[in-house]
């Protein structure tokens, strides 16, 4: 069975420019288009993820979370895998790291949301899979990025924006991190794809290898605040 081994670690501020320069070069379709401060104001809270080989050389994955309306509301986005690594679920260990991370770190209040292209389906059915739920009333925030999207439609398609927004109820959350404390565990992760090949992640992120962070989500799971 094929083994790959790759870091998911917390981005530092200082590197906006190596992952800024990342995500134009993959020029996804499906990412929207930020600029470099806002990479860099989410690396700043400790709420931007990626994954890069062993030799931090090249950056294969991305993750952020950004701050809306004063931290009320957050949403996760700036999701991109490579191509070497699609297929195990990574987008998933996303979603539950950043779900994890917003709890421990801003509260258990906090409005988790996120947007995703329809035409996405793999996207789509990692946020449906990860819990989160169509968002019926938006909040002004969340279209500000569609003044400068390149993709943003016309008034002829009756949309506001191309993408279509989730939120996470409380239970989906819940869920979320329980799967995050079963899945990474001593600070590694195994992901495996439809053929049964193994990808080995050593998750370097204070979150799941401290033992306070890792109690104090537990007591999260169980119902319990703090």
């Amino acid at each position: 069975m094929a083994k790959c081994s790759y870091i998911l670690r917390a981005a530092s501020p200082d590197e906006s420019g190596r992952i800024h320069k990342a995500l134009e070069k993959w020029a996804d379709s499906y990412v929207l288009g930020r600029p470099e401060s806002e990479l860099k104001a989410a690396a700043e809270t400790g709420l931007f993820f990626v994954v890069t080989d062993l030799g931090d050389s090249e950056i294969l994955g991305t993750s952020a979370v950004f701050s809306l309306r004063d931290g009320e509301y957050v949403e996760v986005g700036t999701t991109y895998v490579d191509d070497r690594l699609r297929g195990f679920r990574l987008q998933e260990l996303f979603f539950r790291i950043r779900i994890g991370s917003i709890v421990w770190s801003q509260g258990t209040d906090i409005k988790i949301t996120t947007a995703i292209d329809p035409a996405n389906e793999r996207s789509l059915r990692s946020t449906r899979t990860c819990g989160f739920r169509t968002m019926t009333q938006l909040i002004d925030e969340q279209l500000a990025p569609c003044i400068e999207c390149r993709k943003r439609p016309g008034p002829e398609s009756g949309r506001r924006c191309c993408c279509d927004f989730y939120h996470l109820p409380s239970d989906a959350a819940r869920s979320a991190v329980r799967a995050l404390l079963d899945q990474v565990v001593g600070g590694a992760a195994t992901l495996r794809n439809g053929s049964g090949e193994e990808l080995e992640l050593r998750v370097a992120a204070k979150l799941v290898t401290d033992p306070d962070a890792r109690t104090a989500l537990a007591e999260f799971v169980a119902g319990r605040t703090w």
